[in-house]
C-alpha cells in the first residue's frame, strides 16, 4: 500500500525518534494506516521477536483494528493465533504477534504482559489508540510496567494517536509513557493534501419559544445576583480566567452542597439544561431532513442518550428502517448491527451520542447534523471528521450546527477552520417551520438582477422554487465544474433548471469571494 506523503514524513520523525512518540493527527486523516506501517517497519527488523500491543477505548473499535490489520496483512488471516482480543470475556493468552486490548481490561492486564515479554527479552510495540483516553487515574496504570525492573528502554517502541492528544495529563502521562508529540497533521493540511472531502459549515440559528424565553431571562437574573454574592465570598475569583473560575465553582459546590457556589452552579445547569431541550430543536432537526436528498447519509449528533432515543423514534415513524441509532447503553450485539446496516446502506439516517466520537469508521456519510454545542473542542473536531473522510461519490460533506440565538450557546462551530471552508448562516423559524437566510437572499437577489426581463411569469415562478430548493443545500459552493456536470447529467427539465440556477448562485458567491 502506498503511504501519503505526510505517512513517510512521520514515520521518518518516528524513527529519528527512537522508534517513539505521539502523532497528532485529524480525524480521517490516515493514523489507522500510519500505525501499520510502523508494525510493518518493525516486523521487517525483529520478525518473531516482536509483539505488537494495541490498546483502543472500545470493542467496536478493537474489531475496526483486526479488519484493518488484515487487510494490511493479509497473511495474518491465515496464520493461526496471529491476533489475539482481550477485553470482557473474550480474552486470548497474550502469547499472541499481536493483541487488541479495549482499555477498560488493558489496565488491568497489560503491564504484568509487557514486563513478561520484556523478560523473554521480546520487543514490544505499544500502540495507544486515542491515546488522550488513557491519562486517568485508572487508564495511566497501562503504563505501569514502565516503572518495572524488567523494563528494557531498548525492547520498547510506542506510538500514540490522537486527534486531540493535549489534555490536562498530557504532559505528566502521555509525554513521559509515549515520548513527545513527533508529529501534527492537522484540517488545514488534510484540506490543502486534498486528502478530506471538501466540506461546508451551516450555523443553523433556533430560538426559544415564548415561555422558555421568559424562563431564560428569570434564570439569567438569578445568576446575575448570585454572581455578585459569589465575589464577595471568593473576591479572587473576580481576576480568575474562565477555565480556572468554573473549576473551582463546581469543585467547591461539590464539596459545599449548601454553599453560594453550589447554588451558583444548579443555576448554571438549570439554564443550560433549558437551552437543551429547546422545543424548536428537536422541529428544526425534523424539517432539516425534509430538505436533505433522498441519497444522502446523514450522521445525526445527540448529546445524551435521551435525546438520541427520543428523536430516534419520532423519526421511526416516518423513515421506517431507513433511521436507526447508535449509543453506548444498546447491547453490543445491536450496536454493531444498526452500524453495519447504516454502512451497507440499509439505513440512511444514523442517530448517534458520543459512543460514536472516536475511531469508528463510516466512510460514506456526507451529512452531519449537530444537535446542541459540546463543550469539548475534540468532539466537535471527531464529529467533523465522521463525514469528511473521502468517498469517491462524495463531492461535497456539510455539517449543520444548530444553536439558541440570544443565550449563552455558541454561534460559531470551530471557528479555526473558517479559512479552509464556506460557512453560512441559516435561521429557523418554530412557528412557521421554515428557514430563511439573509446572505442567501442578498445573493438571490444579485442574481435576479442579472436575469433577464423578457422572462414569463412561469419562468420567474421556476427560478423562485429552484433557489428554495437550494436554500437548505451546499450546492452553490461545488465547484463551476462539478455543476456544470450536473446540469448536462440532468434527468429532468426541472433538475436542470435548478442546477443552472445553482451555478448562477455559485457565480455569485465566487465574484464576492
Amino acid at each position: 500500500m502506498e503511504l501519503y506523503e505526510w505517512q513517510k514524513e512521520c514515520l521518518q520523525k518516528w524513527h529519528e525518534n527512537q522508534t517513539k512518540g505521539i502523532v497528532n493527527v485529524f480525524t480521517g486523516g490516515g493514523k489507522t494506516i500510519l500505525a501499520l506501517a510502523a508494525i510493518a517497519d518493525l516486523r521487517k527488523t525483529y520478525g518473531d521477536l516482536l509483539h505488537v500491543r494495541i490498546v483502543v477505548p472500545t470493542i467496536a473499535l478493537a474489531r475496526q483494528w483486526k479488519k484493518e490489520l488484515i487487510s494490511f496483512f493479509p497473511e495474518l488471516e491465515f496464520e493461526r493465533n496471529s491476533i489475539g482480543f482481550y477485553y470482557g470475556s473474550v480474552k486470548n493468552t497474550a502469547d499472541r504477534q499481536i493483541m487488541i486490548y479495549v482499555i477498560n481490561s488493558a489496565r488491568e492486564v497489560l503491564s504484568s504482559h509487557i514486563r513478561k515479554d520484556m523478560q523473554n527479552d521480546i520487543h514490544t510495540f505499544l500502540i495507544c489508540d486515542e491515546c488522550h483516553r488513557y491519562t486517568g487515574d485508572a487508564n495511566r496504570n497501562i503504563f505501569r510496567f514502565l516503572k518495572s525492573t524488567s523494563f528494557n528502554q531498548k525492547l520498547y517502541h510506542c506510538l500514540g494517536l490522537s486527534a486531540t492528544p493535549q489534555n490536562r495529563n498530557y504532559e505528566t502521562v502521555l509525554v513521559p509513557s509515549l515520548g513527545k508529540e513527533i508529529y501534527h497533521y492537522d484540517i488545514q493540511k488534510a484540506h490543502e493534501d486534498e486528502r478530506i472531502s471538501p466540506f461546508v459549515l451551516i450555523h443553523t440559528a433556533i430560538q426559544l419559544n415564548g415561555n422558555e424565553a421568559l424562563e431564560y431571562g428569570e434564570l439569567t437574573e438569578q445568576l446575575q445576583i448570585t454572581y455578585g454574592r459569589l465575589l464577595k465570598e471568593y473576591p479572587f475569583l473576580k481576576y480568575a480566567d474562565s477555565a480556572t473560575f468554573y473549576e473551582f465553582v463546581f469543585r467547591t459546590a461539590r464539596e459545599e452542597e449548601e454553599g453560594i457556589c453550589a447554588v451558583f452552579a444548579n443555576l448554571l445547569l438549570k439554564r443550560r439544561d433549558l437551552i437543551y431541550r429547546a422545543e424548536n430543536r428537536k422541529k428544526c432537526v425534523l424539517s432539516l431532513l425534509e430538505h436533505i436528498r433522498n441519497d444522502e447519509k446523514v450522521i445525526l449528533f445527540a448529546e445524551r442518550i435521551e435525546q438520541a432515543d427520543e428523536i430516534y423514534h419520532q423519526l421511526r415513524p416516518v423513515y421506517g428502517n431507513l433511521v436507526t441509532h447508535y449509543h453506548s447503553e444498546m447491547p453490543a450485539k445491536l450496536r454493531s448491527h444498526n452500524l453495519s446496516m447504516f454502512r451497507i446502506g440499509e439505513a440512511r439516517i444514523l442517530i448517534s451520542c458520543k459512543a460514536l466520537d472516536e475511531g469508528l469508521d463510516v466512510p460514506d456519510a456526507s451529512v452531519g447534523i449537530v444537535m446542541s454545542s459540546t463543550s469539548v473542542s475534540r468532539q466537535r473536531i471527531q464529529r467533523l471528521g465522521r463525514i469528511l473522510r473521502k468517498n469517491q461519490n462524495k463531492e461535497i460533506a456539510v455539517l449543520y450546527y444548530i444553536y439558541t440565538f440570544g443565550t449563552t450557546e455558541e454561534q460559531i462551530y470551530l471557528q479555526e477552520i473558517s479559512d479552509v471552508t464556506d460557512d453560512f448562516r441559516i435561521h429557523y423559524d418554530g412557528s412557521d417551520g421554515v428557514f430563511f437566510s439573509d446572505d442567501y437572499s442578498s445573493d438571490a437577489i444579485r442574481m435576479n438582477r442579472r436575469l433577464p426581463a423578457s422572462l414569463t411569469d412561469a419562468e420567474k415562478k421556476e427560478i423562485g422554487i429552484c433557489l428554495e430548493e437550494g436554500l437548505m443545500r451546499a450546492d452553490r459552493f461545488l465547484p463551476v465544474d462539478v455543476i456544470n456536470q450536473k446540469i448536462r447529467g440532468a434527468k429532468s427539465r426541472h433538475e436542470k433548471n435548478y442546477w443552472i440556477v445553482m451555478k448562477k448562485m455559485a457565480e455569485i458567491h465566487l465574484n464576492q469571494t
